[in-house]
């Protein structure tokens, strides 16, 4: 027999306080997943504007952010000489070196943040051509200047020009004021390369190189020559489609991974990697990780991973999430292939 209607309106009468609870918190989890999808929408809106339809960005072969490559200093001469680069009036190539760091910086509230500084030499504002100063000017080099992004001005440096930063080793002054637009440069903080590579010890290597490509060039046939020259292991690729990856990967949950089980999917890494006990060692764990779950290992590689045990004989996999946390995952040698995931043990 079928509940009256009348029964269900006056049990909202009756427990309105449970009534009321109810729908606050069904409304409060639908606020906050509109605004998860609001923030995340954006943050893809902002990464696939990025970059300039005639840009190629240059990278290790294997990785999929500027931030976790390395290019070789004489890769970056021999990228400075290649045909098909455009050139200013005077000769000099349209090619941008490139130095990653993500240091603490405190934020007007007085929190700490990971700040994106992007080392550069003047060049950069010629191939990013949507970067513009609009206030105060170019940093100089060897002085500790740096220019700041529009985004990120009123949160990391709300003195505007003058104004000091302390990352890093040491306290860097504001000079100068960005705009690019909206996209993703907005956010960042640039300083000489050179000052960037002495605060952070790295010599020898930048992230990557930003090429302009010469009017009337062929920028794929460029990246296929750049991708070919053996002397270098370095892969390329137009802006455009860098930016619209990372907007895709900015999306909330794990990779996806192409292997038929996806908890089968992790390759077997040599012993030294099992457990990272310190901060660098946990970096070097995600790029090689990173470089696995996008396939850019190839065949050959996967096929010459061994299964790696520990001292207690069992059988060590991992796993990373979008945003590059490795997860470490054990299971008995003896317990069957098949086995259901919620046997395994899984350990952050």
């Amino acid at each position: 027999m079928a509940v009256p209607l009348a029964y269900n309106v006056r049990n909202i009468a009756v427990r309105r306080w449970t009534t009321a609870f109810t729908m606050g918190g069904v409304a409060m989890v639908v606020a906050a997943t509109m605004l998860l999808a609001a923030l995340v929408g954006g943050l893809q809106r902002m990464l696939a504007s990025t970059g300039e339809p005639d840009n190629l960005i240059v990278l290790r072969k294997g990785a999929t952010s500027d931030g976790a490559s390395v290019v070789p200093h004489d890769a970056v001469q021999a990228l400075r000489a290649l045909d098909g680069v455009a050139r200013g009036p005077d000769g000099s190539p349209f090619a941008s070196p490139e130095m990653l760091n993500q240091p603490f910086l405190r934020t007007q509230a007085g929190t700490r943040e990971n700040v994106l500084v992007r080392g550069v030499e003047p060049v950069a504002f010629a191939v990013h051509r949507a970067v513009r100063l609009v206030e105060g000017r170019m940093f100089r080099p060897k002085l500790g200047e740096v220019v700041v992004g529009r985004g990120a001005l009123g949160r990391y440096a709300p003195g505007g020009l003058g104004s000091e930063l302390a990352f890093g080793r040491r306290r860097w002054t504001v000079v100068g004021v960005f705009d690019s637009g909206g996209t993703a440069f907005d956010s960042e903080i640039w300083a000489d390369l050179q000052d960037v590579l002495d605060d952070t010890r790295r010599a020898g290597f930048v992230s990557g190189v930003r090429l302009r490509v010469a009017p009337g060039a062929d920028g794929r046939a460029l990246a296929r020559r750049i991708e070919g020259d053996g002397r270098f292991t370095l892969q390329a690729k137009p802006e455009i489609d860098y930016y619209h990856e990372q907007a895709e990967s900015a999306g909330p949950g794990q990779r996806r991974i192409k292997s038929p089980n996806t908890l089968e999917f992790a390759q077997r890494l040599p012993s030294h990697h099992r457990i990272a006990r310190d901060r660098r060692d946990q970096h070097a764990l995600q790029k090689s990780l990173a470089a696995v779950v996008d396939g850019r290992n190839g065949g050959e590689d996967r096929g010459e991973q061994q299964h790696q045990h520990d001292h207690a004989g069992v059988e060590v996999l991992y796993v990373v999430d979008s945003r590059g946390h490795a997860a470490r995952l054990e299971r008995s040698p003896k317990a069957p292939s098949d086995q259901h995931p919620e046997n395994q043990r899984l350990h952050e």
